[in-house]
Formats: structure tokens, sequence, C-alpha cells
């Protein structure tokens, strides 16, 4: 019962932290800083437009692509399309340069994907200009 109330609670914080124009987002963040409220950490952060931030946290701290995934859909529900463009190319900058080099070839699918089944979130000449030269 508990587990079933804490996530609807943290649903409704998501909704909320999503669509409110009148948040203190700075606030909100510091609030939620060493809680167990990492995608609404990072959900705040995109609302600052702290994308890479939010990015690196689900990515590389959680490990959680599919969360990731979920974030930028979120997230560019409220974007123009350059920032769309800004978001999804975070990603794509992410898997192209891991942090952990062991994770290179998982990240390289993950980039390959991305494109492949994304390529109309992005900004073409901005991907091809940052490829590795080696493709």
């Amino acid at each position: 019962e508990d587990c079933k109330n804490n996530s609807e609670s943290n649903e409704k914080l998501r909704n909320l932290i999503l669509s409110s124009n009148y948040l203190n987002m700075h606030f909100l963040l510091d609030k939620l800083r060493g809680t167990a409220l990492h995608y609404e950490s990072a959900i705040l952060l995109g609302r600052l437009s702290r994308y890479g931030e939010a990015l690196q946290l689900l990515i590389n701290q959680l490990g959680d692509h599919d969360l990731a995934q979920t974030f930028c859909d979120d997230i560019a529900k409220t974007l123009d399309r350059k920032a769309k463009e800004e978001l999804m190319f975070q990603l794509l900058s992410i898997y192209l340069n891991p942090v952990e080099p062991s994770k290179k070839e998982e990240f390289l699918v993950k980039a390959i994907d991305l494109m492949n089944n994304r390529a109309y979130d992005m900004s073409g000449s901005q991907v091809l200009n940052n490829l590795p030269a080696n493709w």
C-alpha cells in the first residue's frame, strides 16, 4: 500500500514539475539533493535547460537508458524544435563519448539506435559534424 502511494505521489510530483510555471526549480532541486528522487531531479535539471547534467545523472549514475529516453520525451513536450534538437544532441554526445571506456561498445549501439530511431528530432548537420572521424 505504501509503495503504491509513493508511486502515485512521485507521479504527481513529476507531472507538477513538468507542467508548472510557478515552481522555484532551483529551490526544489536543492531540496531533492541527496534523496532517491533521481528522475524528479533530472526533470528539474531539464526544466532549467541543464540537459547534459540530467542525462549524465540518468545514464552514467543510474545506468538507466530507458529512463533517459522517457526523460527526453517528457521534457521535449515543452520545448521548441531547436531546444528539442539540443536535448537529443546531448543524449547522442553522451553515447558517443562514454565516461567509462568499458561501456564504449554498449554506448555505440545506443548511439546508432538513437540516430536510427530519432533522426527526426535531431539536427542532421550537428550530428554529422560530431560523429567520430573513423565512421
